[in-house]
C-alpha cells in the first residue's frame, strides 16, 4: 500500500484547532507585568470587592498589589544538609523502590524552586508586608536524603507504619516546628509549603492525623491536582483507565499545580531561548521518542502511535494478508503495496521519531526541533512537556485532560498560549493527518504563529528558574495570591 492509497483509507475530518485566545499585546502585557513584580488584576479586584460593599478594603489592596513574600529562615526548616546531598546526588538513598528513581530528579527541581524564592527581591525579611509565607521544607528531598538508620521513636498519636519510615524524622521535625511558630498560628491559610512527589503525597509525613489536618489551611504546591482533574473528567464526561483519581483529599484542601517543572530549570536540559527566527531554522520538524515499553492506563496505544509497533503498521499488514489470500498468492508483495514507514508520510521533512536515542543524539536532536509531541502516559502529565519548552521547542500536546490533571499557571496563561492542541480522538483516527493539519493551520497564520511564540517565550522564562531572566518568582506568587484570594 503507498502513501496516496493509505491517505484515502483514513480520511476522517480532523478538528481544526481552536483560534489563538491570547493576542501579542496581552502577552507583553503580562511579560511586562510580571517583570515589574506586580498583579494588577488582584489590585482590580480589591478595588471592586470595595466598591460593592462599601468596606475598606486598603489594607488588603496594599498587600496584594505587589507580589512580596516572606520565606522562613530556620535552620530546621531549611535542611541544608539534606540541600547538600541532593546537590550531588548522595547514595544510598532511603528510597528503595525502582519506579521512585525520577522522584530524584523531581526532589531536585523542589529544591531549585524553594532556593529562587529564597534569594529572589521580592522576598521580604518584614513579615507584615507579606502576601503569602514560604515553608522552605524540601520536603521530596527527604525521601532519598534524610535520616539514616534505626527508625525514631514515634510520637504520641503517630499512626504506623508510616510514622516508622526514615524518611519521616527530619520532616515531621520540620513541620512540628513551624506549626509551633507563632506566624503560623496567626496566618495558617497565608503559607505555602512544596511537596510534588505525587506517590508519596500523604504517605510517611511521619506526623499524626489531629497534625496533618493542620496543613488544611495550607496551600500546596504539588505536581498535580487530583481534586481538580476529578471534577474535569466529569464535567466532560471522560474517564480515566487504571488511574482513576481517588476520594477527596481530607488533609490538603488548596492545592496548585505547576506540573514537573522542575524539569524546566534542570540544567541537564539544554536551554534555547524560545525566538520565531531562530525556531525557523531548526532542522527536524517533529521530534518524538519513546520507550519500547507498554504503559498503564490504555496509554500505549496514543505513545506507540508512530512508532513501529503502531496499529496502524498492524492494520495495514493485516490488509495486506488478507488481500493476499483473496488473490491466493504467495509471491513477494510489490513495491506499490511495501508498508511506507510512518515517519516518512508526515508533509514536513525531517522529523526524527522512533524508539530511546543515545543520549548526546537525543538532546541534538530534542533541542534542534520545531515541534515536539507530548503524549499523555501512565498519567495526563509527561516531563517531555517542560523539556520542550526549555529547549525552544512548541508542544504539542495529545492529552485530552491534560488541563485539568496540571493547571500550570493557570491565571498567567492556558496551554493554548503556548502549545498545539491536538484531540486524543483525532489523534488515533489519524495520527499523520492529525498532526500535519494542526502544523498547517498554525503555519497559515503568521500572527497566530508569532502569538503562540510569544507565549511559548513568556512560559520558558516562568518555568526555567535557574536563568537570569527568569519569571518563575514572580509568576510563581501570583499563582499563590490569586489562589488564595479566591479560597
Amino acid at each position: 500500500m503507498n502513501l496516496k492509497q493509505w491517505t484515502m483509507l483514513v480520511s476522517p475530518i480532523i478538528t481544526a484547532p481552536p483560534p489563538p485566545t491570547t493576542t501579542i499585546t496581552k502577552i507583553e502585557e503580562l511579560t511586562k507585568e510580571l517583570e515589574e513584580g506586580l498583579i494588577a488584576d488582584v489590585y482590580r479586584q480589591v478595588e471592586d470587592k470595595e466598591e460593592t460593599t462599601g468596606t475598606s478594603a486598603s489594607a488588603s489592596a496594599t498587600r496584594t498589589k505587589n507580589l512580596q513574600y516572606y520565606v522562613y529562615d530556620d535552620i530546621v526548616m531549611r535542611m541544608p544538609e539534606i540541600r547538600d546531598k541532593a546537590r550531588v546526588n548522595s547514595q544510598p538513598w532511603i528510597w528503595k523502590p525502582k519506579w521512585g528513581r525520577r522522584f530524584a530528579d523531581y526532589a531536585r527541581g523542589e529544591i531549585r524552586w524553594i532556593e529562587a524564592l529564597e534569594q529572589h527581591p521580592l522576598r521580604t525579611t518584614n513579615a507584615s508586608e507579606a502576601a503569602f509565607f514560604v515553608v522552605p521544607i524540601p520536603v521530596s528531598a527527604t525521601y532519598f536524603w534524610d535520616y539514616h538508620g534505626p527508625p525514631p521513636p514515634p510520637q504520641q498519636g503517630d499512626d504506623p507504619p508510616h510514622a516508622a519510615h526514615p524518611a519521616s524524622y527530619s520532616k515531621a521535625m520540620a513541620f512540628r516546628y513551624l506549626f509551633n511558630h507563632t506566624l503560623f498560628r496567626r496566618f495558617p491559610e497565608r503559607h505555602v509549603a512544596f511537596a510534588i512527589t505525587e506517590k508519596l503525597f500523604v504517605t510517611y509525613w511521619g506526623l499524626s492525623h489531629k497534625e496533618l489536618i493542620q496543613f488544611q489551611p495550607m496551600t500546596i504546591v504539588r505536581d498535580s491536582d487530583s481534586d481538580n482533574w476529578r471534577s474535569w473528567l466529569k464535567e466532560n464526561h471522560k474517564t480515566w483507565d487504571n488511574k482513576l483519581p481517588g476520594a477527596k483529599n481530607k488533609v490538603f484542601h488548596h492545592t496548585v499545580s505547576l506540573g514537573y517543572g522542575g524539569e524546566g530549570c534542570n540544567p541537564r536540559n539544554t536551554y534555547k531561548e524560545v525566538t520565531l527566527e531562530g525556531w525557523k531554522t531548526k532542522t527536524f520538524w517533529i521530534f518524538y521518542h519513546s520507550r519500547e515499553e507498554v504503559s498503564v492506563s490504555n496509554s500505549t496505544i496514543f505513545r506507540h502511535a508512530l512508532l513501529p509497533s503502531s496499529f496502524i503498521l498492524e492494520r495495514e499488514r493485516e490488509q495486506q494478508q488478507e488481500q493476499q489470500k483473496k488473490q491466493n498468492s504467495t509471491t513477494t508483495p510489490s513495491s506499490s503495496s511495501v508498508v511506507v514507514s510512518l515517519p516518512e508520510r508526515f508533509q514536513h521533512q525531517p522529523v526524527s521519531i522512533g524508539y530511546d536515542l543515545p543520549p548526546d543524539q537525543w538532546i541534538q536532536e530534542y533541542s534542534n526541533s520545531r515541534f515536539c509531541l507530548v503524549i499523555r502516559g501512565d498519567q495526563p502529565g509527561s516531563t517531555s512537556l517542560f523539556r520542550s519548552i526549555r529547549m525552544g521547542c512548541l508542544p504539542i500536546v495529545v492529552s485530552d485532560s491534560l488541563p485539568g490533571f496540571q493547571q500550570l499557571y493557570h491565571h498567567v496563561l492556558q496551554y493554548d498560549d503556548f502549545s498545539v492542541t491536538v484531540s486524543e480522538d483525532d489523534f488515533l483516527m489519524n495520527p499523520i493527518q492529525s498532526l500535519d493539519d494542526a502544523i498547517l493551520f498554525l503555519l497559515s497564520d503568521p500572527v497566530a504563529l508569532q502569538t503562540k511564540m510569544n507565549g511559548l517565550r513568556l512560559m520558558q522564562r516562568i518555568i526555567t528558574c535557574d536563568q537570569p531572566d527568569s519569571l518563575f518568582v514572580p509568576a510563581f506568587a501570583k499563582e499563590i495570591v490569586l489562589t488564595q484570594q479566591m479560597d
